[in-house]
């Protein structure tokens, strides 16, 4: 989990492999661990994590790691004389499930990310600036506003390659979210006294919004849309096997790469909700959680990927990304990305 003692025995596992490659390492105010190669001008970053998720994919995050670390072991065993620093970055909290927000390190170091958020964020009663300070981290250091380039492999996650027997997907740009936290507030009864059709049952409701949603994004992708949209959270607050819910909660996350796509699926899904929460005389509260804009990842970044995949007869397409990275947030700061 984001700033937890797990994540930091991990982040010192990673300095000790860096130290025994002779890098120079610290740790950010923040909670990055940085690793680099010195050079000339400025730095090439090569960057990922090491949390994750349940079901998140092997090698999530770490094999971003593990292939920084051995582009730097080649170079030094090689002798290469690189021109710019080479500097490996392994961030804290890039995966949202504590906090509920992505990229917390990444964000921290390129400024994206409000001083409000650090109190606003919670994990139970637990905010993100205490959790911070409880790894040993003081935050307050200057953020990171360029580089030469920001490079991060990262698997995945999803089937395309493996489907189509293709080693390497070239980015070429990360989808934008918007994610929902959303309640619904019915009347709670006695699940034996009170009879079907006087019911304002919470749960039946959201059930049916949960697959008005897949219905809406399967209709979509007929139309050759890529939007997708998943409601991965989904609490009864009070439940009992003998009450009729009065109050459901469930988080909705949607995606694309074409954000005119994104917001049209969005404005359809809410309304959809609108509606049978009226049929069923329900009343739903919206709670704004993120909207990210997608990015376009630069072309000369991706052409020299594909020379090199060119160069090494590895398959290779170009695809974008619908998982978003700490690659995103580099690139918003204009830092050539891929």
């Amino acid at each position: 989990l984001a700033y937890s003692k797990e994540e930091t025995k991990a982040h010192d596992y990673v300095k000790k492999v860096l130290k025994a490659l002779s890098l120079e390492t610290k740790v950010d105010s923040f909670g990055n661990l940085h690793g680099r190669m010195e050079g000339n001008g400025m730095p090439i970053i090569i960057g990922s994590h090491l949390d994750t998720v349940k079901n998140g994919g092997r090698y999530d995050g770490s094999a971003g790691i593990v292939s920084g670390l051995e582009v730097i072991r080649c170079i030094k065993e090689s002798k290469i004389k690189f021109k710019h620093p080479v500097e490996l970055i392994v961030f804290r909290g890039e995966e949202s499930r504590r906090f509920g927000k992505p990229s917390l390190g990444s964000r921290l170091l390129t400024g994206l990310i409000s001083k409000n958020d650090l109190d606003r964020l919670k994990d139970n009663d637990a905010t993100l600036r205490k959790a911070i300070r409880d790894c040993g981290i003081h935050l307050g250091g200057s953020t990171l506003n360029s580089a030469k380039a920001y490079l991060e492999l990262h698997i995945e996650q999803g089937d395309i390659l493996d489907k189509k027997k293709i080693q390497i997907g070239i980015v070429t740009g990360i989808a934008s979210s918007v994610r929902y936290k959303i309640t619904v507030y019915g009347r709670k009864g006695h699940s034996g006294t009170t009879p079907m059709n006087s019911r304002r049952d919470a749960v039946d409701g959201a059930s049916e919004m949960i697959l008005a949603r897949e219905k809406i994004l399967m209709a979509e992708h007929k139309k050759g849309r890529a939007t997708v949209a998943t409601v991965g959270i989904i609490n009864v607050p009070s439940g009992s096997i003998n009450v009729i819910s009065g109050k459901v909660e469930f988080y909705l996350d949607l995606r694309d790469i074409d954000i005119k796509n994104r917001d049209e699926t969005e404005k359809l899904i809410l309304k959809t909700f609108d509606r049978i929460a009226k049929k069923r005389k329900l009343q739903l509260k919206y709670g704004l959680l993120e909207r990210t804009m997608p990015v376009e990842l630069k072309r000369d970044v991706q052409g020299l990927i594909e020379n090199s995949c060119k160069k090494l007869k590895i398959k290779h397409i170009f695809m974008p990304s619908g998982a978003s990275h700490d690659a995103i947030y580099f690139s918003y700061k204009g830092i050539p990305t891929g």
